[in-house]
């Protein structure tokens, strides 16, 4: 990926699209305002990562940057996010360490160190077998307890969820928003709530941009932010719809990984969870260039058209 341009410290009036630039980016607006005191430079931007994911050098060490606005659900996150990283990182998962953690400019900001290795352009057999033990690791890891899953799932389809970017009022406008979000909720009504275990740690973007691999294996895990106590097969079902979407494995591999999730995941929680992932693509697919793409595949894994 080609490096983004370094934003300027202090524009002139001959740069007024780099600032307008840097009113809307939060990690551009964090590295002008560290400029101020301290030697930061932008390095490049990653294609993938949420919080604007760069790679910067910071009093001359080359670390991770991500930024939200401070009062963002993910910004609000972090606190739990941090503890429950520590406790994959206590598991063995190679999850990055937080470097530095503060707020500039009304933005919330963390700097992470670099994990070796890179984005995998394909999910092999042996990878995906690692990042489903990743999975494995997050069940029963959660700290604490008291964690209501069927009440978070309910509120999610009923209320929304900011962190899972899933508003009901606008996928209810839409009319295969509308369908999808129905049988999301039908689905959860007719599945068992002893089903729904709540003990494990959600990473809630588990996806293969979200992994990094070195010579074939897991090197790391990261953009945890999003991450929360439920059920972590939730997880799996994410990978999968992923993989799909982007056809980012071969056949057999995908094939593999399917018949794996009918094993692992009762039929009544898995359909539950392909319904909810369905309602999650929904919401930013729909009205979009992707928006064919993203029902085909929730008509391929459904097993029946939806209503159009």
């Amino acid at each position: 990926m080609p490096a983004a341009p370094d934003p300027p410290g202090q524009p002139g009036a001959d740069e007024s699209v780099d600032a307008d630039r840097q009113a809307a980016d939060p990690v551009a607006r964090v590295l002008s305002e560290m400029r101020r005191s301290r030697p930061a430079r932008l390095i490049r931007r990653f294609r993938h990562g949420s919080g604007g994911t760069s790679l910067i050098a910071l009093d001359g060490q080359e670390v991770v940057l991500k930024a939200w606005p401070a009062r963002s659900p993910i910004a609000m996150n972090l606190p739990m996010a941090f503890q429950w990283m520590q406790a994959m990182r206590a598991k063995g998962v190679t999850v990055p360490s937080v470097v530095e953690q503060d707020e500039l400019d009304g933005q919330c900001y963390v700097t992470y160190e670099r994990l070796p290795g890179r984005w995998p352009a394909r999910v092999t057999k042996g990878l995906l077998g690692e990042m489903i033990g990743v999975v494995d690791l997050q069940r029963g890891a959660a700290p604490g307890g008291g964690h209501d899953w069927p009440q978070t799932l309910r509120a999610m389809l009923f209320e929304g969820d900011p962190l899972f970017s899933m508003p009901p009022a606008v996928l209810e406008a839409h009319p295969t928003g509308r369908v999808l979000l129905g049988l999301a909720r039908t689905r959860l009504q007719d599945c068992d709530p002893a089903l729904m275990t709540g003990g494990d740690i959600v990473h809630g973007d588990f996806a293969p941009e979200n992994v990094l691999a070195s010579r074939g294996h897991l090197s790391g895990v990261i953009d945890w932010e999003q991450c929360r106590a439920g059920d972590a097969r939730l997880d799996l079902v994410g990978l999968l719809l992923d993989m799909e979407l982007g056809a980012k494995a071969r056949p057999a591999v995908s094939a593999q990984f399917r018949h794996t999730l009918h094993q692992r995941i009762p039929a009544s929680l898995l359909a539950l969870y392909i319904a909810i992932y369905a309602v999650r693509y929904a919401g930013w697919a729909l009205g979009t260039e992707d928006e064919q793409g993203v029902l085909d595949l929730i008509d391929r894994l459904r097993g029946e058209p939806f209503d159009k």
